[in-house]
């Protein structure tokens, strides 16, 4: 079974990416995809994304955080064409945690 690893964030959480990073790619599970929805004011911390070969969507930004994760959480469920989708709240809470919510 194919899972969608996904996340919202941003780069408020630039802090923790490398590590973030280096804890997703060290899943054992082997049959998964990786996208990460980037809802930051501007581009610049896609540059950071591509330097961990991080795949992404650019989300709109607005004021609100919760609104900002919400329409991120929103277009990840959109995008996935497999058959689990797995967010995870490493980005968006404590960094890198990888504990699943469903």
């Amino acid at each position: 079974m194919k899972i969608l690893v996904g996340c919202p964030t941003s780069d408020y959480k630039s802090y923790c990416l490398k590590e973030y990073a280096e804890a997703v790619k060290s899943l054992t599970y082997k049959n998964y995809d990786i996208l990460l929805a980037d809802n930051s004011k501007d581009n610049k911390y896609c540059k950071e994304l591509d330097k961990y070969k991080l795949n992404y969507i650019k989300c709109d930004y607005t004021e609100s955080a919760r609104e900002r994760i919400v329409n991120s959480r929103n277009k990840l469920r959109n995008y996935s064409t497999v058959t689990v989708l797995l967010k995870l709240r490493g980005l968006s809470t404590s960094c890198p945690s990888l504990s699943a919510i469903w």
